[in-house]
């Protein structure tokens, strides 16, 4: 009843589907409810939106029909993302396909001898765009040990400072040097088992680049003592 004389607070007021509006003769409207959106309902002509609050918002009995298209990509791993978007589509008008993605760091043990209590951590850093983009600082876990020192390596060679603690490792650079592309052992570990493998773990660290930006990266399997 579009002038309220026999709403009841309470009751009337209540959101309700789609088809108890039409069971109740209230017409719908259908339509795209994203205002991100090339095919938002307010934004075609004949459409009649309601501006409230310096806001404008389609009439109350529109209903969403999921028929948005946005222009971007929907995954929430790709570099691409745009949450606050809801990307679906891309330009070609497929899913995805156009979703762009930062080439993972590879990091696995290496030689790992237990009776001198050594372990090497190996690295592949693949090609970036730009220098910015490379390893300025990283910090991991190594589960199932505990670390007493750090040294050599591409850590070593890049100048950066590598320490240990518990079963962490972190390492950075005073001068701003980076680690960049290729592949070799980033350090190697002095430690002690307190279990019968040892994992990698990223816990609350990352592999960073010049921006305090994580680079992702994928580790190698446990190491079986």
């Amino acid at each position: 009843d579009p002038t309220w004389e026999n709403c009841e607070i309470g009751v009337d007021v209540e959101l309700v589907c789609e088809l108890d509006l039409q069971d109740n003769q209230i017409v719908t409207i259908l339509g795209c409810s994203n205002n991100n959106a090339e095919n938002w309902y307010c934004n075609e002509e004949e459409n009649e939106c309601i501006v409230w609050t310096n806001q404008t918002i389609p009439p109350c009995n529109f209903i969403d029909d999921g028929s948005c298209i946005i222009w971007g990509c929907s995954d929430p791993e790709a570099d691409n993302y745009e949450p606050d978007l809801g990307a679906t589509e891309c330009p070609d008008g497929s899913y995805d396909s156009c979703c762009e993605y930062t080439t993972p760091l590879q990091v696995s043990f290496g030689s790992v001898d237990s009776d001198s209590g050594t372990m090497e951590i190996n690295i592949i850093v693949p090609e970036y765009e730009n220098e910015a983009d490379y390893i300025y600082g990283f910090q991991f876990n190594i589960d199932g040990t505990i670390l007493t020192s750090a040294s050599g390596g591409l850590a070593e060679e890049a100048g950066f400072s590598v320490s240990v603690g518990g079963s962490t490792v972190i390492g950075f650079s005073f001068s701003g040097t980076y680690i960049g592309e290729g592949a070799g052992i980033l350090t190697t570990l002095q430690f002690s088992e307190t279990a019968d493998q040892a994992c990698f773990n990223l816990g609350t660290g990352a592999f960073s680049n010049q921006n305090s930006q994580a680079i992702p990266v994928e580790f190698g399997d446990c190491y079986d003592f």
